[in-house]
């Protein structure tokens, strides 16, 4: 697998302004919380710990969840560093949600850490030093 798309998989997620609606106190979900198709965006930089100049990349695409775990489809383009690529598909993963709304997304063994709110979810990439990878979903 390439280093873009161990990236891209690398989901998940953070953009300020999508967090900004607050979960009321009986929330709960699951794996159930994500279901169908949801538009992506990653967005950040990321080097290797050997010490690479980070690179910029932005990433667009679609996401399928199952509702059971199973990331079914990931297809995307990317940037980066300016190097435009299109119609990329990414194995599948899989996604776990606790009742809190806080999951883990996992693609290509590349491990994203979440949070849910109703159509949307936001979080960060947690793969290695040197990278700073923020991501959301809309459904």
């Amino acid at each position: 697998m390439n280093r873009i798309t161990a990236l891209v998989t690398a989901f998940v997620f953070a953009s300020g302004s999508a967090i900004a609606e607050v979960l009321p106190a009986n929330a709960t979900c699951s794996d159930a919380s994500l279901a169908g198709n949801y538009t992506v965006l990653f967005n950040g930089t990321y080097g290797n710990i050997s010490g690479d100049t980070p690179q910029v990349f932005v990433v667009a695409g679609l996401m399928n969840f199952n509702g059971a775990g199973t990331i079914e489809e990931f297809i995307y383009s990317s940037s980066v560093d300016g190097v435009l690529s299109s119609d990329i598909s990414a194995s599948p993963g899989t996604y776990s949600i606790n009742a809190s709304c806080y999951g883990v997304l996992n693609v290509a063994g590349t491990p994203a850490s979440i949070f849910v709110n109703g159509s949307r979810f936001v979080g960060i990439v947690t793969y290695a030093r040197g990278w700073a990878v923020t991501v959301t979903g809309t459904r």
